[in-house]
């Protein structure tokens, strides 16, 4: 749960970090907080690795269960069903919208981009694990650095297709 909830809390100050640039003082905050987050979500990795290496198939069967579900649950939350449903809009129309528009897309993407590499550094990107993640099509994340190897939260390929002007530049 740890790592699902701080993986969430990671991309919501990120999304709040970059679409912000130029006002100083939320880019401060929110850089504070996300090296705090990154910190807490590296200490769940560093702590929990070994704990998960000597696991029962029973209990790797239950923590599996707990990522599928809790990844499910966080995709829909952002498609906003009960928002469109509640405001009278057609579910079907708004929730393609969700899906497809760029900015929930790289929301989705700042998301799993640190969940993703961190649950299989835990060896938790099972089998079972990577076919419902393929599913949610947020597998291409597995290969960048765990919250252990990179504190930062890098700009999702959506975002800054968005925000050009957040692009880092070359030096």
């Amino acid at each position: 749960m740890q790592i699902m909830v701080e993986g969430l809390a990671l991309a919501a100050f990120g999304m709040m970090h970059f679409m912000n640039p130029h006002e100083r003082l939320l880019q401060q905050i929110t850089g504070y907080v996300m090296r705090d987050e990154a910190r807490h979500v590296a200490f769940g990795v560093l702590s929990l690795e070994a704990v998960y290496r000597q696991m029962t198939p029973s209990e790797l069967r239950e923590r599996e269960d707990f990522i599928i579900e809790a990844a499910y649950l966080m995709r829909d939350r952002l498609l906003m069903q009960e928002v469109w449903e509640r405001l009278g809009y057609d579910l079907a129309v708004w929730t393609k919208w969700s899906i497809e528009t760029p900015f929930m897309q790289a929301f989705r993407q700042l998301l799993f981009s640190k969940i993703v590499p961190n649950l299989k550094r835990l060896g938790l990107l099972t089998q079972r694990v990577r076919e419902a993640f393929a599913k949610i099509g947020v597998l291409q994340f597995e290969d960048m650095p765990d919250s252990t190897q990179e504190e930062k939260v890098t700009l999702p390929p959506m975002l800054a297709a968005l925000f050009p002007q957040l692009a880092p530049t070359a030096s």
